[in-house]
């Protein structure tokens, strides 16, 4: 199967839609949600992680906190239950223009103390006992959920069904089949949504809204091989006019080469954001791959002949749903399987037969 891995990584990194520059850089340093006694800080600092191993809370967030005041001057100096005491270079670090403090050096000069838990990505502070209790409810309730809730933890969704905006703050399974997300919105009041455990169709993700919203005014090419849309060719060159979420769904007007506009609509599903990548190419596949003008046709038909490629058998299909594979001294002989009736044959990486069932 080593080829078809190759392949899945060449298409991957073709049709990838975040620069490797930025990804390198949210490795650095990652933003993190905060509580403290138990409350979502709702501010636009935030806590970072740096190097995946070094916590930092930004002064301006803690100089909001019960007995910690937070002065500026030629130097900068925090006032707390504990004393005074002066912040130099060796436990801060500046991020977006704002100084951070180690969450070590915090607990050294004032009573907070608190947890950090990385499979929420979520910071929790507290100073007092009941801010204390409080915030390991909410720890015990995140050690109960699946990795994809823990996750969306303290991150900031969308509801579908108003586009109001808020921030998850709690989550708790109801029952066997239903969670209770609790959000809090930007007048700190609190709201509740009854989801199905197994598919949220109620909020959305900001970050998989912002890359949403991104295609708005772009260039894509269609891939009907995943996206399901009547009217439209597999790799037809289209330009989406606009990109909205509303009552559930993702509805992207795009405009055809001829004039004419088309609407594809998509039901919202928790992992739209991580499939998006799927139903367009972002770039012209026909520029990428100099493949000839034949089996271009080919592909634009999503008919597959003996002789094409592997990487050219995708394009026209799609990623075979099972694939098995064996090795002999001279070639190695892979099999492709779609919708368990067509059984693809390569010899070294060539199609050499077709079986339908």
């Amino acid at each position: 199967m080593k080829k078809l891995y190759s392949i899945v990584i060449m298409m991957i990194v073709f049709i990838c839609f975040t620069s490797v520059a930025a990804a390198k850089d949210a490795q650095r340093i990652q933003e993190i949600s905060t509580f403290y006694n138990g409350t979502y800080q709702l501010s636009s600092y935030q806590s970072i992680m740096v190097d995946k191993s070094k916590t930092y809370v930004p002064l301006k967030l803690i100089d909001t906190f019960s007995d910690i005041s937070v002065a500026y001057g030629s130097d900068i100096t925090v006032k707390t239950g504990k004393g005074s005491f002066k912040i130099d270079k060796r436990n801060t670090i500046i991020h977006n223009n704002t100084t951070y403090i180690t969450y070590k050096k915090l607990q050294e000069m004032s009573h907070v103390t608190g947890k950090y838990v990385g499979s929420a990505q979520t910071l929790f502070l507290w100073d007092n006992s009941k801010g204390q209790a409080k915030s390991g409810q909410l720890i015990s309730n995140i050690s109960t959920l699946t990795n994809d809730y823990r996750a969306q933890f303290g991150k900031k969704i969308y509801n579908l069904s108003d586009n109001r905006a808020g921030w998850i703050v709690d989550i708790v399974y109801s029952s066997y089949s239903t969670t209770t997300v609790k959000v809090m919105h930007k007048d700190y009041s609190i709201s509740e949504m009854h989801v199905l455990s197994a598919y949220n169709d109620q909020y959305i993700l900001d970050e998989h809204l912002q890359i949403i919203e991104s295609l708005n005014n772009s260039t894509v090419w269609i891939n009907k091989n995943v996206l399901d849309a009547d009217g439209l060719k597999h790799l037809e060159k289209v330009y989406i006019h606009s990109a909205t979420v509303k009552n559930q769904h993702l509805n992207i007007n795009v405009k055809r080469q001829n004039g004419t506009y088309r609407l594809i609509s998509i039901k919202i599903e928790s992992s739209l954001g991580d499939s998006l990548d799927g139903i367009f190419y972002y770039e012209n596949p026909k520029t990428h791959f100099k493949w000839s003008a034949k089996v271009w046709e080919d592909i634009t038909n999503r008919v597959i002949r003996t002789g094409m490629t592997q990487a050219q058998v995708i394009m026209a299909w799609g990623y075979p749903d099972d694939a098995n594979s064996t090795s002999t001294t001279y070639s190695e002989w892979e099999q492709w399987i779609y919708n368990d009736t067509d059984y693809l044959h390569f010899s070294d990486g060539i199609l050499v037969s077709i079986s339908e069932y």
